[in-house]
């Protein structure tokens, strides 16, 4: 059985105004975490994935890829953009670090991982990465190029391009190095991994605050 709710039957039990109530449920309904907004759209999407394996109708077929289209358009990261910021003439080597989503993880099976971060701090990581690794090298004549994922990624999608272009291969491959080891280490990014048949997990990420830092 169903009962419609009105608007005048919460504000005669509150016993307030009905444009203050109103303002209060708008309020009310925007603080949904993002995480469940996420949890959500995850499910309907895996939930349309799972149609293009029925036996449908070719108009049917053709109306879930079309959905599907509309799902995968999201803001993905792509490695052109790398390539375009460190092309330079003086530089003889460049090396791509590309990280993407893979389907086991602890013996578990993955479907996607979400993304989250403090922007400005990221940012401020990235920086002081790169300055660290400059100074620790010193290489001449050096380009790189960071960029992180925010939100979710399936199967085999990109959550992190590092490109690096020095003088010299070697060059590239250090500074590479060095620069993917500190992200992990404490760049705060943190991942919720969604898992087939089983609940999604936030796995342990970097803190906001260096715990060095209050030594």
């Amino acid at each position: 059985m169903k009962r419609e709710v009105l608007l005048e039957d919460f504000y005669i039990d509150r016993g307030g105004d009905v444009d203050r109530t109103h303002a209060a449920l708008i309020k009310q309904n925007t603080i949904i975490e993002d995480s469940i907004k996420i949890e959500f759209f995850l499910n309907l999407k895996n939930e349309i994935n799972s149609w293009a394996d029925l036996p449908l109708k070719p108009n049917e077929r053709k109306t879930v890829q079309a959905i599907q289209v509309l799902f995968d358009d999201a803001e993905k990261i792509e490695i052109f953009n790398a390539e375009k910021f460190i092309a330079s003439s003086k530089c003889g080597a460049s090396i791509y670090f590309v990280g993407t989503v893979r389907d086991l993880n602890n013996d578990k099976k993955v479907t996607g991982i979400t993304y989250d971060s403090h922007d400005a701090l990221v940012i401020k990581s990235f920086e002081e990465i790169y300055k660290e690794a400059e100074t620790k090298f010193k290489f001449e004549n050096i380009a790189v190029f960071i960029e992180h994922i925010k939100g979710h990624v399936t199967l085999g999608e990109t959550s992190i391009i590092i490109a690096v272009a020095c003088k010299h291969r070697s060059q590239a491959y250090e500074f590479s190095r060095y620069v993917i080891e500190e992200i992990k280490k404490r760049t705060p990014i943190w991942k919720k991994e969604h898992y087939e048949g089983e609940d999604s997990k936030w796995l342990k990420g970097n803190p906001l605050i260096d715990q060095n830092q209050l030594k």
